[in-house]
């Protein structure tokens, strides 16, 4: 059989392109589609390996792209968590050399870019300046990505080498960065590998353990439930080679994969690389999870079916790097004299899925964990990710993704945090008001918001309460279309846009009030219209313009509102703070009373009908 070609990165970029903008990336500047390619990167490659530091929300995204003049040479720059995210994109041609200038510039940024927050010695973009000053300088962890499909010369490699400036007076700005320039070949191995970070590893994998003293190669522990833990030593040459041969598909259950604090990764390697024999006594280890488990004793090899490590991918991944360093003449032992702890627990799949959930959920207590993963799982998000199957918009099917994956060509993808963003902002405001993400995924009754929006996590849900929720959804979906057209139109015309709707959670919560003021005053059900809204292939792209012309009348007065209510207290307020209003419980009283007052002078409320042949209750 011929041999399989191999996806490359370049191709899969140019066919994105052609997908997401209907234009040919030839026909684009160069600056274009590089801004294109840093997104395409962040998105496509870095989103499925590092999720904890790539915003899942699609304006966020887009306000971290940098656009326009003074972008201190960055496309890319988003803070989540105590991580920083940093990319430079260039588009180059085959046989193009990437520019050593180029490259200077990018690590040149991070001195910039802290000069011009704290002594104004450069000036920055008002988007670029909002989104760095949200940087904690003294203990964020950066990871800097430049990335190009030119080649990597000399003088580009001698850049590298020197490293990034470090912002005047933070000294410990090294120990935290993890600086990476990935050329072509670089690029293709990411994107490989970013496509089978969901999946298992498709063979069995072979794993050789260490025997002790008296030659036994691990404990064996059994429970009442037919669980086995397996613990034992296994040199780090082993761990690297599982990683070379697996790659992502390796992290399939871990929920923080590598952003993990950059100087502890860089102790891992430094231990691994200086001073193998105490490593075992300095690391935690590795926990990995298998469905099945084979010993084969004469050779000290466990054979493990569905395997996956869920806690320890900074050790096995800095194992890699130690191994690539020592190959470049950067240390002098071998990972074979390395000994780290592996444990390995069986479950029952699928019917365990909820036990390995728990069980990478209390092996991983570090910062970066996406909450939201641990609710995949429920009751409820299978049931959404099965009725969703069933719903299309434009010959397109609906694909509910309650496990962060790859999307598929021909499907319209809902990710689980956003559907529930969603659906809380319409209904009590944004999330980030009550707590940000970690409330929206608390699940407990009385200080969690997953139940407001889910209800029993345990239970799938029933057809009404179904219906409601995908209404509400593509209610807001159509509220978006005309959001970002209106903000597409404003930047096209080169007018400014309106800073009170920033951020489409808040729109959200507006045209949500004002609709539920306005059925209070027909005395109908607006729930009940709502569920009409369920199948989008009923009535958006033109199937009834009526009821979308009824969304788009509803967004223009809910927008003034939260217009008006912005520039009152922006008015009123010596502190006001931009940000901070989109955060406050205060906006949404004011946009209530706001809406109130707008009423006050209305006569007539029928026209506001979503579907006024039904009557009132």
């Amino acid at each position: 059989m011929p041999e399989e070609r191999k996806e490359k990165f370049r191709d899969q970029f140019k066919d994105w392109v052609e997908r997401t903008t209907d234009r040919r990336l030839e026909a684009l500047s160069q600056t274009d589609a590089s801004r294109l390619m840093s997104r395409f990167f962040v998105e496509e490659v870095i989103g499925p390996l590092m999720p904890g530091i790539v915003p899942e929300d699609d304006i966020e995204l887009q306000n971290s792209i940098i656009d326009g003049p003074n972008d201190s040479g960055v496309d890319f720059i988003y803070r989540s968590d105590g991580h920083v995210l940093i990319v430079q994109a260039k588009l180059r041609g085959r046989d193009r050399d990437e520019e050593a200038e180029a490259v200077g510039r990018f690590l040149d940024a991070p001195q910039r870019l802290h000069q011009a927050v704290t002594s104004k010695g450069h000036k920055l973009s008002a988007q670029l300046r909002e989104l760095v000053s949200e940087i904690d300088w003294e203990t964020d962890g950066f990871h800097m990505f430049f990335v190009t499909t030119g080649k990597v010369t000399r003088p580009v490699q001698d850049r590298l080498d020197q490293g990034a400036i470090s912002p005047d007076g933070i000294g410990d700005f090294e120990e935290r960065l993890d600086l990476q320039l990935l050329d072509e070949s670089g690029l293709n191995q990411y994107w490989r590998e970013a496509r089978s970070a969901g999946d298992f590893p498709k063979a069995t994998v072979p794993i050789q353990f260490v025997g002790d003293e008296d030659d036994r190669p691990w404990c064996h522990f059994t429970d009442s439930k037919k669980r086995s833990l397996y613990v034992g030593e296994v040199s780090g040459a082993v761990l690297n080679q599982l990683y070379s041969q697996h790659r992502a598909s390796l992290f399939t259950m871990n929920i923080r994969d590598y952003v993990g604090d950059t100087s502890t990764n860089k102790s891992i390697i430094a231990t691994a690389l200086r001073d193998p024999s105490n490593f075992i006594f300095f690391n935690n280890g590795v926990t990995a999870i298998a469905s099945k488990i084979t010993e084969d004793e004469d050779r000290n090899i466990l054979n493990c079916e569905r395997l996956s490590v869920i806690n320890g991918a900074q050790t096995v991944r800095s194992l890699r790097r130690a191994a690539t360093q020592r190959k470049q003449g950067q240390g002098d032992q071998s990972l074979r004299d390395v000994r780290v702890l592996l444990r390995i627990v069986t479950f029952d799949f699928p019917r365990e899925i909820q036990f390995v959930q728990d069980t990478t959920r209390f092996n991983n207590t570090q910062n970066s964990v996406k909450v939201a993963d641990f609710r995949s799982n429920d009751a409820v998000q299978k049931d959404l990710a099965t009725r969703f199957y069933s719903l299309y918009r434009g010959g397109k099917r609906f694909a509910y993704k309650n496990k962060r994956s790859p999307s598929r060509g021909g499907e319209l993808s809902i990710s689980l945090e956003d559907f529930a963003k969603t659906l809380h902002a319409f209904d009590h405001g944004p999330d980030d008001v009550a707590g940000g993400t970690r409330y929206l995924f608390d699940t407990s009754a009385k200080t969690g918001g997953y139940r407001k929006v889910f209800g029993d996590p345990d239970h799938p849900l029933t057809d009404p309460d179904f219906k409601a929720m995908a209404g509400t959804y593509f209610l807001c979906e159509q509220v978006k279309e005309i959001w970002e057209a209106e903000r597409a139109g404003l930047k096209k015309r080169k007018e400014p846009l309106r800073p009170a709707l920033e951020r489409k959670w808040l729109v959200y919560y507006v045209v949500g009030a004002l609709l539920r003021a306005l059925y209070g005053k027909l005395g109908a059900d607006l729930t009940a219209d709502i569920r009409c809204l369920y199948k989008p292939n009923q009535w958006m792209d033109g199937a009834n313009p009526a009821v979308v012309d009824l969304i788009g009348r509803v967004y223009s007065i809910a927008t003034d509102v939260a217009t008006q209510s912005y520039e009152f207290r922006a008015e009123d307020e010596e502190s006001f703070r931009h940000r901070n209003w989109f955060r406050s419980e205060q906006t949404l009283q004011d946009v209530e009373k706001n809406i109130e007052r707008a009423l006050k002078f209305q006569t007539s409320f029928e026209q506001f009908r979503l579907f006024p042949e039904k009557g009132t209750r």
